[in-house]
């Protein structure tokens, strides 16, 4: 099996990179190797890894008029969800399986009309990137890295030191056949946040940066909070002082996108340079001393109201036992979790569950007022 075809049954790690200019450097090349064409999505045809039915699960590979084209995992699950089927139940049976079940459903169940294709010209074949509708507005990583490099230049936006020094760490600097993740902190201005039993905790401001050129999520920028000393991320809206960015892909975002980055950065820099500290800082203290329970019970009733599954509830209860001492207060529990997030593999992964997490912190001041 190709290196190709083994990312259609299973995703593949996520890239990671030591500087700014070597994510750059890849997926720029990796734009001028890729082409765009237009086809009517009932015409594509699926080429089965073998005929048999008795086989056990395979590749498979699209065909799209005289193109032959091999699916990455991100691009396999686009084509399941266009013939309105499940990408995770295709991927447990034989490829001749997925072949009549993809072209029924791109033939009977898909909408009428064209699909964009992105595919990748890449020895020994051509991969299959992506399949958006007609007016998905691309927005190349690139680009958009270009844009984030200029920006760190102009600032003591870096690489969190951390993560640069040490190789049993994860990297600050991910990419994945679906999306890229950047995260860059200002090392140079922390704040000192007053813990409720004495001491202080330090934490510095982040920029969480993604996008996704194939179709799986919006650029955003997000700013977040650091915790230096266990790497714990907090990625959150500091409202009233930044919210984050979002440009979804539609056919004008390539045209505007730039303005709109640059615009928002430049805001954010402002604001940044006004006192962001003092603006959030008594409400990370409230974060602190806010507890949600008298005891275990109590709070894992308190997280699954919240959204939490139960099972998870008790893994965040014990890991906020471990890296705090106790497992009571928002910030407590905040950091419990994120604690666990950075245990998954995955980027993309990882800041979802972040973000869930992080938004415990508006629970904070009570009465429904948000904190951050």
């Amino acid at each position: 099996m190709t290196n190709h075809e083994k990312e259609w049954p299973e995703r593949r790690d996520d890239e990671r990179f030591d500087t700014l200019h070597d994510l750059y450097q890849v997926t720029k090349e990796r734009a001028e190797r890729c082409e765009e064409i237009e086809v009517d999505r009932r015409r594509l045809k699926i080429i089965p890894s073998t005929a048999s039915l008795n086989s056990p699960p395979g590749p498979i590979q699209v065909k799209a008029g005289d193109l032959v084209l091999t699916p990455t995992h991100w691009a396999f699950s686009q084509l399941a969800s266009l013939a309105r089927w499940r990408a995770t139940d295709l991927r447990k049976v034989c490829p001749q399986l997925v072949k009549l079940n993809l072209e029924y459903g791109l033939k009977h169940r898909a909408a009428n009309g064209k699909v964009k294709l992105l595919y990748e010209s890449e020895p020994p074949g051509l991969r299959l990137r992506a399949l958006t509708g007609t007016g998905f507005g691309r927005i190349w990583d690139h680009q958009v890295i270009e844009e984030v490099m200029a920006f760190a230049r102009r600032g003591n936006w870096r690489v969190p030191a951390t993560l640069r020094e040490s190789s049993t760490l994860a990297s600050a600097l991910y990419l994945s056949d679906h999306d890229f993740f950047v995260f860059l902190l200002d090392e140079e201005h922390p704040v000192e946040i007053a813990k409720p039993g004495g001491g202080s905790e330090k934490l510095f401001l982040g920029l969480s940066i993604t996008n996704s050129e194939v179709g799986k999520s919006s650029l955003m920028i997000t700013p977040f909070l650091y915790r230096w000393r266990c790497e714990n991320r907090m990625l959150v809206e500091i409202r009233g002082v930044f919210s984050k960015l979002a440009i979804r892909h539609i056919h004008t975002a390539p045209e505007t996108y730039l303005d709109k980055v640059r615009e928002w950065l430049a805001e954010f820099e402002k604001n940044y340079r006004n006192g962001w500290s003092a603006a959030i800082k008594k409400r990370l203290e409230q974060a602190m001393g806010k507890a949600v329970g008298e005891d275990d019970q109590s709070v894992k009733r308190w997280l699954v109201r919240r959204g939490f599954a139960a099972n998870w509830v008790d893994d965040i209860i014990a890991e906020a036992w471990e890296q705090e001492g106790n497992a009571r207060t928002v910030w407590e529990l905040v950091q419990g979790g994120t604690a666990l997030a950075r245990q998954t593999t995955y980027a993309d992964v990882r800041v979802a569950l972040e973000i869930q997490l992080s938004r415990l912190l508006v629970s904070a001041t009570g009465k429904g007022r948000e904190v951050l």
